[in-house]
């Protein structure tokens, strides 16, 4: 994961680095970073709620990053994210990483996200997830170009 990790900072900011202008290449573009959630109810499960990680999302809505999931197994996940509306914008994609528990390899996920706040170009968000029988709050940050 850290290797992963430095990888996609490296390459981010190596192409940073190259380009001239590059707010206006990047425009449309959000670059953000997977903070942390918490899984309720959690009776015995002690689900990682450290899930540190980064995500990249392009002008049309696709999107994809990486986490520490909460059996604290490396994911990857690959999203289509709609416009936001009201605070309020939805995610649909697939998450792999969770093999022992789901028996398959890429499972379907959703989440409602709303900004909270934007400081200085960085939002702060909260999503929000159910499984049926779990509910998942997760805060990211993000920066839109």
């Amino acid at each position: 994961m850290k290797r992963s990790i430095t990888l996609f900072l490296f390459l981010l900011f190596a192409t940073a680095a190259m380009a001239e202008g590059v707010e206006e290449k990047l425009v449309g573009i959000t670059v953000g970073l997977h903070c942390c959630s918490d899984h309720t109810p959690d009776p015995g499960r002690r689900a990682n709620n450290g899930n540190l990680g980064l995500f990249i999302r392009f002008g049309n809505g696709f999107g994809v990053g990486f986490l520490k999931n909460s059996i604290n197994k490396d994911s990857v996940h690959v999203d289509y994210t709609t416009d936001e509306y009201y605070r309020l914008r939805g995610t649909i994609g697939y998450m792999n990483g969770y093999d022992s528990v789901a028996q398959r390899e890429w499972i379907p996920f959703y989440m409602v996200t709303v900004r909270l706040v934007t400081v200085e170009k960085i939002d702060v968000l909260l999503g929000y997830t159910t499984d049926g029988n779990n509910e998942l709050k997760h805060l990211m940050l993000s920066r839109r170009f």
